[in-house]
């Protein structure tokens, strides 16, 4: 992905909807750099491998084969297990959540019990409890403010093969599992102060233009 450009996610999406539009919805899934090709049995998923393959070589684009995986049964796409039968959500992700441990500092229990008690109460319709997870609209796991927030934003952008990600794909891909209020403007805040990305990224700025004199006074 060219991290030197402006809007780049938004560039490379519609790059990759234009080239493999006549497979999208037939045989793959695109979902920025991630391609996920589905088929009916193994030789359907070779054909069409070829054919993806082909595509993306003729315009000039490779995959990075350490993390290429291919005729699978069950992987893991965008947060979500994926299986010949049916998709889950990840059991690792949820179990971060259930094995957190308890909220100590005086604070955070008492945003949860605030959040409990509304839920309770009835008064916010679009969170739900099953077993013992808080869930948001969209079936995504609730996260209360605190470590946990970090230790997940920290997971997604950190690791060597996430690639320090920007905010719009960081958003992108908690948003498919957790959610919590503003969570785009903790994500921005943490991807501005990432030493990381600050010493090896390009700034996505448009370069200001040529310096103009200033006036020459016409009296002191």
């Amino acid at each position: 992905m060219p991290f030197e450009h402006i809007n780049t996610p938004s560039i490379f999406m519609r790059l990759m909807n234009h080239m493999l539009h006549a497979f999208i919805g037939k045989l793959v899934v695109i979902y920025f750099d991630d391609i996920l090709i589905y088929n009916k049995n193994l030789n359907e998923h070779i054909d069409h491998l070829r054919n993806i393959l082909h595509v993306l070589c003729k315009e000039q684009l490779y995959g990075n084969l350490k993390k290429c995986i291919s005729c699978m049964e069950k992987i893991l796409f965008l947060r979500y297990v994926v299986t010949t039968q049916c998709i889950e959500k990840d059991e690792e992700k949820v179990k971060v959540i259930q094995d957190w441990p308890t909220s100590k500092s005086v604070t955070e229990v008492r945003s949860f019990y605030k959040l409990v008690e509304l839920v309770r109460e009835g008064t916010i319709q679009r969170y739900w409890l099953e077993q013992d997870l808080l869930y948001a609209k969209g079936g995504r796991i609730f996260v209360l403010k605190g470590a946990l927030q970090k230790y997940l934003m920290m997971e997604t952008h950190d690791p060597q093969w996430a690639g320090h990600p920007g905010r719009e794909r960081m958003v992108a891909l908690l948003s498919q599992t957790y959610y919590w209020p503003k969570m785009e403007d903790d994500v921005e805040l943490y991807v501005r102060t990432c030493l990381v990305c600050q010493q090896d990224k390009t700034l996505r700025q448009r370069e200001a233009g040529l310096l103009q004199p200033l006036p020459i006074p016409e009296r002191p």
